[in-house]
């Protein structure tokens, strides 16, 4: 009998610890609970107003009212001309294309992300002044065209990350823009690509990367922009398969090839100070008058290389080129200084234009030949609304220095026919100057052509 009395004592104690146990646990979650949802009621509950009921006109006006944020960026070429900046995760096609650089056209390249690139349809390219023909990777390039400088009333970050297999494997386009004092602002463009490639080999990297500061005068009428663009571009070649029976195995990435240390690298830099001077007031009553004045350092590189040259590749890639027993390689430097003075007027809906004056002076380097060139560029835009539906367009550059001679007249005429669409139609004359890597190319410090 005592064993048992103890017994029962015993497990009614520990059943009513349990008890307790469990009841002090549905108290404290009650009032961590009772705490939360005091803390997340309405300010004005308990203040009046309908019995402690929240004001249903503030609720509505806080949640359906509009949308204060301002989303926008500009082009250096024209800051009156604000584009909205649109949500990439609205639309899936942002992962069909480059999305630094939309709308280039279509091109075609080794499969391989990041890799030079070539149009499908051809386009005959028209150089006023000195061009070096290295245009393969331009998709992939921030430049003073395409730069885009936020305008908002609050700070924007902006990233996309898109991983394969691993890390080697990614594209990451990253935007950021804030305001500061004093009518100071910041922006950043980066584009980051890293593609593995399907076989070894193939690596492509490339960086593209700006950031500029902004002035803007309290009155609006000056605005400054300095600006630092990087972009490099690298490239693995292979080529020449030696067993054709490899590509018939699924995921064999290491194949025998006869040109396997092939590589390019291109690198380009931009430095720019752009200025703009308002000679209408702050309130410009449809008609906006104005000077600008852009000045650009650029220093790039070319490179090409080759160093595992053997009898077999030197027959197959390099017949007739001139090699040596380090390889083979070509590096091409160019450093170029820009300086133009433009007058712009614009009227709205009606007749808008400019003209200027740009100056290039180019310092070329191709192994050990040397070459400096000036070039001088008048330049004359126009555009003109006709009767509402119709504008006619006008582009025109001529050369007046080193490039005397070259010239490129274009006259457009858009016809909007509501919502059917537009029809144009236009006329171009031109002459044209060959790029530089057309007609001249250095292997190892000789002249091939």
């Amino acid at each position: 009998m005592m064993t048992l009395y103890t017994s029962s004592s015993m497990n009614i104690k520990w059943k009513l610890n349990k008890v307790r146990s469990h009841t002090c646990l549905v108290i404290l979650l009650l009032l961590f609970n009772n705490i939360f949802l005091i803390s997340q009621r309405p300010a004005n509950v308990g203040q009046g107003g309908g019995g402690g009921r929240p004001n249903q006109q503030n609720v509505l006006s806080e949640d359906n009212g509009p949308d204060t944020t301002i989303y926008e960026y500009v082009l250096t070429d024209d800051i009156f001309r604000k584009t909205p900046r649109v949500d990439t995760l609205a639309d899936i096609s942002f992962m069909k294309k480059n999305m630094l650089i939309p709308a280039q056209g279509d091109f075609v390249n080794t499969g391989n992300f990041g890799s030079a690139v070539y149009p499908l349809i051809y386009k005959t390219e028209i150089n006023s002044g000195f061009n070096t023909g290295y245009n393969q990777y331009g998709i992939y390039k921030i430049s003073l065209n395409n730069f885009r400088f936020y305008e908002q009333n609050r700070p924007i970050s902006d990233l996309y990350f898109s991983q394969l297999s691993n890390q080697e494997n990614i594209n990451v386009r990253a935007d950021f823009s804030r305001n500061f004092s004093d009518g100071l602002s910041l922006s950043v463009n980066y584009l980051r690509i890293s593609q593995k490639g399907f076989y070894t080999g193939q690596d492509t990297k490339s960086t593209a990367f700006g950031i500029g500061m902004r002035y803007k005068s309290k009155s609006e009428k000056y605005n400054a922009f300095l600006i630092f663009i990087h972009n490099a571009n690298q490239e693995g070649h292979i080529g020449g398969i030696i067993n054709p029976d490899d590509l018939n195995e699924r995921f064999k990435k290491d194949i025998s090839v006869i040109l396997s240390e092939a590589n390019t690298r291109q690198q380009e830099r931009n430095l720019s100070f752009v200025q703009y001077y308002k000679l209408t007031g702050s309130k410009d009553k449809g008609f906006r008058l104005y000077l600008k004045n852009d000045i650009q350092y650029k220093p790039s590189y070319y490179h090409f290389s080759d160093v595992n040259i053997n009898d077999n590749n030197d027959s197959t890639f390099y017949n007739g080129i001139t090699l040596d027993k380090r390889g083979l390689r070509r590096y091409t430097s160019v450093s170029q200084i820009s300086n133009g003075f433009f007058i712009n007027g614009d009227k709205t809906n009606g007749l808008s234009g400019r003209v200027g004056l740009v100056v290039d002076y180019f310092s070329i380097k191709d192994g050990l030949e040397n070459q400096n060139r000036l070039d001088l560029t008048a330049l004359i835009d126009g555009s003109l609304a006709i009767l509402g539906s119709l504008r006619l367009e006008t582009k025109g550059k001529l050369g007046l220095a080193k490039n005397i001679g070259n010239f490129d007249i274009e006259g457009k005429l858009n016809f909007d026919v509501k919502k059917i669409g537009t029809l144009s139609g236009f006329l171009k004359i031109f002459r044209s100057e060959n790029a530089y890597n057309s007609y001249k190319l250095v292997i190892n410090d000789v002249i091939e052509r």
